[in-house]
């Protein structure tokens, strides 16, 4: 079908949605402001959140953790460095010939649709007339920084432009927040600090990257049996048996069940918070000069702040309104794909889940091109189209969200998947 496609980012979501296009026999062009593919996981671009010591969450061997027919070689460890996931995506890049499809240093200025239904793509020299388009500029590029009451005399930064331990050497560090990043990051600093201090609003689970030898992911994914002496009777249970109450360590109690949020994959954070490297701290109620003064009415000399506060995925290119984001830090799309009225412009890489999301990434790219080609064709009504998105949005999200900005939009891998699968099956994949 004699179709330009024009897909915008040539990280992980981006890579996935060119094989797909490929594939279906399109003529796809990819637009990478960088110099190379990979996203966030190359830690030379500029703006990437990659720090020294970052890993993959999901492990290597759960099926969402890769991409279809390209599963991470044996010899890569259970968790891989964030250097072996940017070599397997240029990997993937190169054995799927992608590369010829990539245009690198070429960045978005701007994208408007047309009266014949596609999209224009400009930038600095160039412009492309699209049939349809497809955004993977990725999530993690647009800081958040919190405003803080008072004045502070040393350094406040956000974890975007945090990179080496050594960075942290004889200083006083305080880590404001308490995701992935910030957890790792807290223990980076509990290593070469002189005194580091973790500040959470909110209680948070802490889960273990091994259960019984295995990832975890895996273990609970391929429902592998403990013995019937030691299984518990939920998650919750398990958590309690296998890490303890997170008071224990001076953290506030979770107010969510253990998978209604990104999980905090880390075995460190906890032995440091034991062995009082770390200390764990409240919110920040303000600064004033070299303190900060939190909520609970303790006191701290920092000499530096270190925000691990999000992002937003921002997409500055896009017209003015076309998204909305319902107070939170991701558009509101149906399947985090599909705009509610905008045609012939699609998302991939915008899934906030409880799990690994390149495999997700890559069946709903191989879904785009499916839908692409039956609305080219035809074959598939607006109307259809509609209603078989909308069905499958309702299977994808869960309830028992946390009420933040983060998690509006946030769905459960299980339930994305089964949505998924039933996209497949409308569509005949």
């Amino acid at each position: 079908m004699e179709l330009k496609i024009g897909v915008i980012g040539a990280g992980p979501a981006g890579l996935a949605t060119a094989r797909a296009m490929k594939d279906a026999g399109f003529e796809t062009i990819v637009f990478e402001r960088n110099r190379d593919v990979g996203g966030i996981w190359d830690i030379e671009a500029p703006g990437t959140p990659m720090y020294r010591s970052a890993h993959f969450i999901s492990s290597k061997g759960h099926d969402m953790s890769h991409f279809a027919g390209h599963p991470f070689s044996t010899d890569i460890p259970e968790y891989p460095s964030h250097a072996q996931v940017h070599d397997y995506l240029r990997s993937f890049a190169d054995l799927e010939d992608l590369y010829p499809l990539i245009r690198f240093e070429s960045e978005i200025e701007r994208c408007r649709p047309l009266e014949n239904g596609g999209w224009r793509i400009d930038g600095q020299g160039f412009s492309e007339d699209c049939d349809a388009i497809i955004v993977c500029s990725g999530t993690l590029w647009d800081a958040v920084t919190p405003e803080f009451e008072g004045s502070f005399s040393g350094m406040i930064r956000h974890s975007q432009t945090y990179r080496d331990p050594e960075e942290f050497r004889d200083k006083k560090i305080l880590i404001l927040g308490c995701g992935n990043s910030g957890v790792d990051i807290a223990c980076d600093a509990a290593r070469t600090a002189d005194k580091a201090y973790l500040s959470l609003r909110r209680g948070y689970w802490f889960l273990p990257k091994f259960v019984m030898g295995h990832p975890t992911d895996v273990f609970f994914a391929r429902n592998m049996k403990m013995p019937d002496w030691l299984s518990p009777p939920d998650f919750t249970a398990f958590l309690a048996m296998m890490v303890g109450n997170p008071k224990r360590f001076g953290l506030p109690a979770p107010d969510h069940e253990p998978l209604a949020s990104h999980p905090i994959m880390n075995n460190d954070i906890l032995q440091h918070l034991g062995h009082g490297r770390i200390q764990p701290r409240g919110d920040v109620a303000c600064l004033e000069g070299e303190s900060v003064c939190f909520k609970s009415g303790e006191l701290d000399e920092v000499d530096e702040i270190i925000c691990a506060t999000g992002y937003r995925a921002t997409m500055s290119f896009l017209p003015d309104n076309l998204l909305n984001y319902q107070e939170g830090t991701r558009p509101s799309l149906k399947m985090s794909a599909f705009h509610p009225s905008a045609q012939n412009i699609y998302f991939n890489g915008m899934i906030e889940t409880n799990g690994g999301v390149f495999g997700l990434f890559d069946r709903l790219a191989k879904i785009i091109a499916r839908l692409i080609a039956q609305k080219a064709a035809k074959s598939c009504r607006d109307s259809a189209f509609t209603e078989m998105v909308n069905e499958a949005d309702l299977k994808a999200h869960t309830t028992g969200k946390i009420n933040s900005s983060r998690h509006v939009g946030y769905v459960d891998n299980a339930n994305y998947l089964s949505a998924l699968k039933h996209l497949e099956e409308q569509l005949n994949i």
